[in-house]
C-alpha cells in the first residue's frame, strides 16, 4: 500500500523517532539541549483540564522504536513507561481518555516475523499502568490510526487491514470487527485515519481510498449498528486524478464535525478543512500567518456540546524557521491564535491537541534541529504558553535507514512505504 505522510520529523529537518518499558515510571524534565534521543509525540487526549495523556514513540538504547507516553497533571508533564509489542518497532499514533483512570492508545507493531507488514497494536492505561490488549481478530496485518472512547467499555478504533478500511469496537474485554466498505467507484485500497464519537450512536471517521494513481477523501458515519461511507467533496485546486486525504476529525456534537485534510498537486501539498456530519460535508481553506509558506494543520479538537468551536494545530515555515501553528474554527472560518515557538531551537511544530473547554487546551508535538524532542503548549482561553516536557532516556540517533512516521499517517498514491 502506498502512503503520503506529512511527518513532523521531515518538516522540521529532524532524524527519526523513539522507546519501550515497564510501568508508571516518572522521568525528570530534561533540558531540550541535553537530549540525545529522537522522540515523536503524536497525539494527546484530556479527560479533564488536569488529566491529559500524550503518546508517540522513541528509539531506545538498543535501537528499537518503542512507545512513548506522558501525563499532564495540571501543573507538569511526567513520563510514563508503556510496554512495546515487538522486538523491532512499536508506534503509537492516537490516544483517547474518557476518564482520568482510563486511556486507550493505538498504533502498529513490527517484529522480525511480521516485516514488512506490521500488525495493529493497542494498549490501555488503567490509572496505574499500561498493558497491551489482545490483537484484533482477522487482522494479522494492518495499522490502527484513530481511536475514540466514550467509556472504558466503549471504544471505536479505525485504520486499515490488508489495504482495506478497518473499524472495530473494544468493549473492555474483547474486540468486535465491523464491516466498512470503500465508497469510491473503482477504489482498490484505502484507510481510515481518524475517528471521533459523540455518542454510542454517532461516530465520524475520515480517511482516503483510491488506486495506485489516485486518492479520494472519504468520510464514514457510524449509527450504532453499521457504517455508511461516502466520498467527500474535493477541495479547490485538486489534481486530476486527485491526491487528496482527510487525516484528522473531531465532533462537538452529532450534527457538527470538523476534519482536516491535504491535497497534493504538482508535487505541492496544501491543507484544508471540511465540516459537516454523516456523509454531507463542505470545505474551507486553512489560513496562513503573514509571510508564511506551507501552513499545515495536523490535529484538531472540538469542544463537546458546542455547535462549532474547534482548535486546530500544526506548523508553518517563515523566515527560514519552522513554527508552531494554532487556529480556531467557529463553524464558518479559521482565525489565528499565536502559538509560541521554542526560544532555544529553530524548529517547533504541533501534531495533536485536546480541548476540554474554550479556555483549556493541551497541544503536543516536537521541537529541535537534528533530533526531534518532545514539546507541549497549553491554552488558557487567551494565549498559548510553552510547558516543559520530559525527554526519554538517552538512546541512539538513528537505526539504519529506517524513517519512522510522525503524526497520523494518511493514505495516498504519492509515496511508497
Amino acid at each position: 500500500m502506498r502512503r503520503l505522510i506529512f511527518p513532523l520529523v521531515c518538516v522540521l529537518g529532524m532524524s527519526a523517532g523513539l522507546l519501550p518499558g515497564a510501568i508508571g515510571a516518572v522521568a525528570a524534565v530534561t533540558p531540550a539541549s541535553a537530549s540525545t534521543v529522537a522522540a515523536n509525540v503524536n497525539d494527546v487526549s484530556c479527560s479533564a483540564p488536569g488529566a491529559c495523556t500524550a503518546v508517540g514513540d522513541y528509539v531506545n538504547s538498543s535501537g528499537e522504536f518503542v512507545p512513548l507516553a506522558m501525563r499532564w497533571n495540571g501543573t507538569a508533564w511526567e513520563r510514563q513507561v508503556a510496554p512495546a509489542g515487538g522486538t523491532t518497532a512499536t508506534f503509537l499514533f492516537a490516544v483517547s481518555c474518557p476518564s482520568a483512570a482510563y486511556c486507550l492508545a493505538v498504533g502498529q507493531n513490527e517484529t522480525p516475523g511480521t516485516l514488512p507488514s506490521p500488525t495493529p497494536f493497542a494498549e490501555q492505561w488503567n490509572g496505574t499502568r499500561w498493558s497491551i490488549l489482545p490483537g484484533l481478530p482477522r487482522a494479522s496485518t494492518g495499522f490502527l490510526y484513530g481511536v475514540s472512547c466514550l467509556s472504558p467499555r466503549s471504544c471505536e478504533v479505525v485504520g486499515d487491514k490488508a489495504a482495506a478500511l478497518l473499524a472495530a469496537r473494544w468493549n473492555g474485554k474483547s474486540w468486535a470487527m465491523q464491516a466498512v466498505s470503500l465508497p469510491t467507484s473503482g477504489a482498490t485500497e484505502g484507510d481510515l485515519s481518524a475517528i471521533s464519537c459523540s455518542s454510542v450512536t454517532h461516530c465520524a471517521a475520515v480517511g482516503a481510498d483510491g488506486t495506485t494513481d489516485s486518492a479520494y477523501p472519504i468520510v464514514a458515519a457510524w449509527n450504532g449498528k453499521s457504517w455508511t461511507t461516502a466520498t467527500a467533496p474535493l477541495p479547490k485546486g485538486a489534481a486530476n486524478p486527485p491526491e487528496v486525504v482527510l487525516s484528522a476529525v473531531s465532533c462537538g456534537s452529532a450534527s457538527s464535525c470538523t476534519a482536516l485534510g491535504s491535497s497534493t498537486a504538482a508535487g505541492n501539498a496544501t491543507y484544508y478543512s471540511a465540516s459537516g456530519s454523516g456523509t454531507r460535508w463542505q470545505n474551507a481553506p486553512v489560513i496562513a500567518p503573514k509571510g508564511a509558506t506551507g501552513p499545515a494543520l495536523n490535529g484538531i479538537s472540538c469542544v463537546a456540546g458546542t455547535a462549532a468551536w474547534c482548535m486546530g494545530v500544526g506548523l508553518y515555515s517563515a523566515d527560514g524557521k519552522t513554527l508552531a501553528l494554532a487556529e480556531r474554527w467557529n463553524g464558518w472560518a479559521w482565525s489565528l491564535t499565536a502559538a509560541p515557538a521554542s526560544s532555544t531551537l529553530p524548529a517547533t511544530g504541533l501534531l495533536g491537541v485536546s480541548c476540554r473547554a474554550r479556555t483549556t487546551c493541551q497541544a503536543v508535538g516536537g521541537q529541535g534541529a537534528g533530533l526531534p524532542l518532545t514539546f507541549a503548549e497549553g491554552w488558557n482561553g487567551k494565549s498559548w504558553a510553552i510547558e516543559p516536557t520530559p525527554q526519554p532516556p538517552a538512546g541512539i540517533k538513528s537505526r539504519g535507514t529506517w524513517r519512522p512516521w510522525s503524526g497520523r499517517p494518511s493514505w495516498s498514491p504519492a509515496v511508497s512505504n
